[in-house]
Formats: structure tokens, sequence, C-alpha cells
């Protein structure tokens, strides 16, 4: 088995439901997580982190929908690719057509996501259809507020221990904290 396969493997089999790590909160957490990008980017990472984890609110699982309200990276690598035709290696999602109204079909789950923390990671943003590029290094980010609505404040926190900044192929900003 080739060293893609293993990663594949780990994510698939490596998780853990921990109720009191993040308590109040119920946790799912991925070990050694790997998404690549979508097309044209399939080959390239997207997301990689030593460790993800989604916290759902626990009161909420006793109820009809589970709100995963935390998102939690820990030693990550954040790939952001656009080509020159604005096509973005983000857009992994793939919808499923719309389901008829079934009464017995209650249960569902939101992503009223209230914090994202992103902790020791590196973020890469390479928009070539600026043509802009930014290279954060140990990467540390605490973001709040609620983004379910349509409209929402997000409150951000921000520190990394060293940035790069290009525009035009150009270097403004090199190894700045």
């Amino acid at each position: 088995m080739g060293r893609r396969q293993r990663k594949q493997q780990a994510f698939v089999f490596e998780y853990a439901l921990i109720i009191f790590k993040k308590f109040p909160s119920l946790t799912l957490t991925l070990n050694d997580f790997v998404l690549n990008g979508s097309i044209p980017f399939q080959n390239d990472t997207l997301v990689s982190a030593k460790e993800i984890s989604l916290a759902i609110d626990l009161s909420s699982v006793f109820k009809s929908k589970i709100n995963v309200n935390k998102i939690y990276l820990d030693h990550a690598l954040i790939n952001i690719q656009v080509d020159s035709a604005g096509k973005a290696n983000y857009n992994v999602y793939k919808s499923s057509p719309p389901k008829q109204d079934n009464k017995a079909d209650t249960a569902s789950a939101s992503l009223g996501i209230e914090q994202i923390l992103i902790d020791k990671s590196h973020l890469v943003y390479d928009d070539r259809s600026l043509p802009m590029k930014i290279n954060a290094r140990e990467l540390n980010y605490k973001g709040s507020g609620d983004l379910s609505k349509d409209i929402f404040d997000l409150y951000s926190h921000v520190d990394a221990a060293s940035v790069d900044f290009y525009y035009g192929n150009k270097a403004y900003v090199l190894r700045k904290k």
C-alpha cells in the first residue's frame, strides 16, 4: 500500500467521539485529516491537519436539529488556490437534489458555527486571477460570530510567526510577524 492510501485509511479509521475534551460540547475528532480540492485542483491538498474537531452543542443532540457550533484545527495546512479563470479549490461540497417533504425524517444537522479555532497552522492563499499570494506560517486564528445567518459579524484575532504577501508576482511583505 502506498503512503497516500495509508493516509486515507487513517482518515477513515482514526477518529474519536469525545464528550469531555471540549466540554460542554460533544466532540468528533479526526486525526491525520486530508481533504483534496475540487477540479481542477483534485490532486492538491485543500486542508490537512494533525487534528480536526467538530464540536456539537450537547443540548442539541436531544433535539430534532443537531448544531455543529465549533471547528478546531491543529497543526493544519490550509491551501486555498484560485486559478487564472477564477475557479477555486474550496468548492468541494456536492449538493444533492432537494428531497420531497417526508414527515418521518425530522432529524437534521446544521452548521451554526459560532467559533473557529486554528492553532499552529500554515495558510497559503494563492489567487492567480488577481494575482495575489499570501503565505502565513505558525498561524493562530480565533473567529467568533453566528455564521448560520445570512448577514453576520465575524470577530477575528489572527497572529502568525511570519507572513509573506505578493501581488503581481512582486513581494511586498516578507517574513513579517
